[in-house]
């Protein structure tokens, strides 16, 4: 999983021609980055979703991430502090059981374990907070 993720990142970054490993300290979103990081979510919800127990708590992730990005986009918020809150975030996931994996998998996907769920979920917060 952690690997498909990865692809899918890569992905992401193909299409949109937004690489986040290059984008500036600035307090306003690069171009193409909401793109990005639509696409992102969509691979979460693609991958990491049906594969979870807990799968609303990776849904508020999401919803959180919009919600900080905005912030980001209207200067309200630095890139450091989103990055901050989202690896918040990602601890609460952690705590609550967000690793735990599906007792079935929602798509007929193999049985991904909490290692896995939680190395793809690591992959996806550091692209994220970037």
């Amino acid at each position: 999983m952690p690997q498909r993720i990865e692809v899918d990142l890569e992905r992401c970054q193909r299409i949109t021609g937004y690489a986040p490993s290059l984008a500036s300290e600035s307090a306003r979103l690069a171009p193409e980055e909401w793109d990005w990081r639509l696409c992102v979510h969509r691979a979460v919800e693609q991958l990491l979703v049906p594969v979870v127990r807990l799968a609303d708590v990776y849904r508020l992730l999401l919803v959180e991430d919009r919600r900080l990005s905005q912030a980001v986009a209207d200067g309200e918020l630095d890139r450091g502090a989103r990055a901050a809150r989202l690896r918040d975030v990602s601890q609460r996931i952690e705590a609550v059981g967000g690793n735990d994996p599906a007792a079935v998998s929602r798509r007929n996907e193999p049985q991904a374990t909490a290692e896995e769920i939680a190395d793809a979920r690591e992959i996806v917060i550091e692209a994220l907070a970037r």
